[in-house]
């Protein structure tokens, strides 16, 4: 608890605010995040403040993110609720993951954020375009049909999956989110980001590069993330391999 009342007296300058909302705050007479977290409800902002809300949501949420390591306490704290509780993702818990847990969580991680964050075509364009089964990737007219729409909606949707993906692993980003990532299940695919920004920005990552990548730091091969490979791809900003949309189906374990 002695962490917890630091943190309320906490400046609002410490908080990672634009300077319109720090001003508009300030205006209000909210020094402190414990002020904040008392006296601040969307209900008493007038029209046009919407943002500030969704950037002090934002902000707080950070804070108990990198502060309390273990975010069920964050999810125990009374106050939370008026910062709106967010379900915590993977359920499944661990101290540190490995690449290869990583890899086998990933899946079923995707699923609940999608489903939490998005609609149901999302969740079919995440099935067949990000994580294909048995590494067969549908084509875009294939999930276009599925769907009912056009080719570019069908675009669009994964780009939108994949943004936020990539801002909430890579960059701690939750605005807008309705879930949160635990810490430590981040971590390998940020070691893995450091090696793809190293290589230099006018070469091409090629399947060679991309397998020696995944052998020295997360000490596998690219056969044993399974239908992950595709979405950590794509997370990554690395373009897909031909041997992603089609090929021999995987040997059974």
């Amino acid at each position: 608890m002695g962490r917890l009342c630091a943190l309320l007296k906490l400046p609002l300058g410490k908080l990672d605010l634009p300077l319109r909302s720090t001003t508009f705050l300030q205006g209000l007479g909210i020094a402190t995040v414990g002020d904040l977290l008392d006296r601040f409800h969307i209900a008493g902002l007038p029209k046009g403040q919407a943002a500030v809300y969704a950037e002090v949501q934002s902000a707080i949420r950070s804070l108990f993110t990198s502060t309390i390591v273990d975010l069920d306490l964050y999810r125990s704290l009374h106050i939370a609720r008026k910062v709106s509780i967010m379900p915590i993702l993977p359920r499944r818990r661990r101290l540190t993951w490995s690449g290869y847990q990583f890899a086998q969580d990933l899946p079923q991680t995707a699923f609940e954020m999608v489903k939490l964050q998005f609609n149901a075509p999302h969740r079919v364009v995440l099935r067949h375009r990000l994580l294909p089964a048995f590494r067969r990737r549908s084509s875009l007219g294939e999930v276009a049909s599925i769907l009912k729409v056009t080719r570019q909606r069908v675009r669009l949707i994964e780009k939108r999956i994949i943004l936020v993906l990539r801002r909430a692993l890579l960059e701690g980003d939750y605005r807008r989110c309705h879930f949160c990532f635990r810490p430590a299940f981040a971590e390998p695919l940020k070691d893995l980001a450091v090696a793809v920004k190293q290589v230099d920005a006018e070469r091409v990552i090629t399947q060679r590069m991309w397998r020696k990548m995944v052998q020295d730091i997360w000490n596998l091969q690219p056969s044993d993330l399974g239908s992950s490979e595709q979405l950590i791809l794509q997370i990554l900003g690395v373009p897909s391999f031909r041997h992603l949309g089609s090929g021999p189906t995987p040997k059974p374990a």
